[in-house]
């Protein structure tokens, strides 16, 4: 069975699957309050005609490693003749084992979806990094060829190739590539001009990259371990220099942002890290905001409210209109910023450098810089976050 067909399987499940899910949701609003028999009634024959839906549809659906929906949903009569029983014989423990009973359909389709979602992502995974690689190639071999940024570009042997990537790339990243532009990206694409090569390259492809690679992986799942035992490794004894550099190149705007983010989540002096614009959104700068605890050895402490400014800035430095530009940012809002920190993938300026320590002798804003050697020393103390985020350059 090749990948397409692999991915019709998966298709005609999920539809199965969402059948299904609506057909619990709707059991679910049937079962009534209190102690009520419904045989025979217009209500216990639409119940019992969807338990035999819900039986169906449970038929339909394939193992997913071995693993199989087994709870069935109750009969309404058999919710009340419990409900009374439990009642006659005051036990109401009974009671919380109807619930448990009741909620079973719903917490083992719930855990189905999630095993489907994760194996999903497991069938696609290779061949959705393959045309990203593919597509981001191809972009750059037919700029190349049109360096004035003038005319037609649909007539160029490889733009079917690309439309063919991109439709592709859609199919296999369903609704979990939601975020992203891709009705643009697609809209550009039918046009083909010089001008649409110029707006996929620059905003439509860099945004749904993103979010295609930030649904490689779902929140909070594992990432691949090579070894069954880690102790394994240890009786080998392993030797040798270890990797110290960053693959800065690995993330775009937005996976830096979030490096940053997730860095402020960590730290536990930062408090109510939020992600609030889009990136590169005319938001006067707000990458981030989070607030930040003051101690005081003899007081209280306080808290700051510190803006972040996120430039994940590989081919040129912060220079000191960069830093005052992040400070007229900050004082337009309200309530007002107490601090500015300027994260970045890359350097500050001799200049810049002179003038935030000039700025923050002279005014109560201060600013924090933040460049490449110090997220390095701050990641150095959380290669969890380094692996999840994908930044671990290998050794050459």
């Amino acid at each position: 069975m090749n990948l397409d067909q692999a991915l019709t399987q998966y298709d005609r499940t999920d539809a199965n699957l969402r059948a299904l899910e609506e057909v619990v949701t709707r059991l679910e609003e049937m079962i009534p309050e209190g102690i009520v028999f419904s045989a025979g009634s217009p209500e216990g024959r639409e119940h019992d005609e969807l338990r035999r839906r819900f039986a169906e549809l449970i038929e339909a659906l394939p193992a997913l490693n071995g693993f199989r929906i087994q709870a069935e949903p109750l009969a309404l009569d058999d919710v009340a003749q419990w409900r009374m029983d439990a009642f006659e014989a005051s036990i109401p423990e009974s009671l919380v084992d109807l619930a448990q009973q009741i909620a079973a359909p719903r917490a083992e389709v719930a855990d189905y979806r999630h095993r489907f979602e994760r194996l999903r992502r497991d069938l696609s995974r290779r061949r959705i990094t393959e045309l990203i690689d593919e597509i981001a190639a191809t972009l750059a071999r037919i700029k190349a060829r049109n360096p004035q940024e003038q005319g037609s570009v649909s007539g160029d042997d490889e733009w079917p190739v690309l439309r063919e990537a991109a439709k592709q790339l859609r199919r296999l990243v369903g609704d979990t590539a939601s975020a992203g532009d891709w009705s643009a990206l697609f809209r550009h694409l039918s046009f083909g001009e010089a001008v649409d090569l110029r707006d996929i390259v620059a905003r439509d492809w860099p945004s749904v990259r993103a979010a295609v690679e930030a649904s490689m992986y779902a929140e909070g799942e594992p990432l691949p371990v090579e070894v069954e035992d880690l102790g394994s490794l240890v009786a080998q004894q392993p030797s040798g220099p270890v990797s110290t550099a960053l693959a800065w190149d690995a993330l775009d705007s937005e996976g830096f942002e979030r490096l940053i983010f997730n860095l402020l989540r960590d730290a536990p002096s930062y408090h109510n890290a939020q992600w609030l614009t889009a990136t590169n959104a005319p938001d006067r700068g707000r990458d981030l905001s989070v607030e930040r605890d003051v101690p005081d050895s003899l007081g209280t402490g306080r808290r700051q409210r510190v803006m972040v400014q996120c430039k994940h800035w590989r081919s040129r430095s912060i220079r000191p209109t960069d830093a005052a530009e992040a400070v007229t940012q900050a004082q337009t809002w309200s309530p007002p910023f107490d601090a500015v920190i300027i994260a970045t993938s890359g350097r500050f300026t001799a200049d810049a450098v002179t003038w935030v320590e000039g700025h923050n002798a002279r005014n109560r804003l201060q600013v924090d810089m933040w460049p490449e050697s110090h997220l390095e020393m701050l990641l150095a103390e959380r290669p969890w976050l380094v692996e999840q985020m994908g930044l671990r350059a290998t050794l050459g």
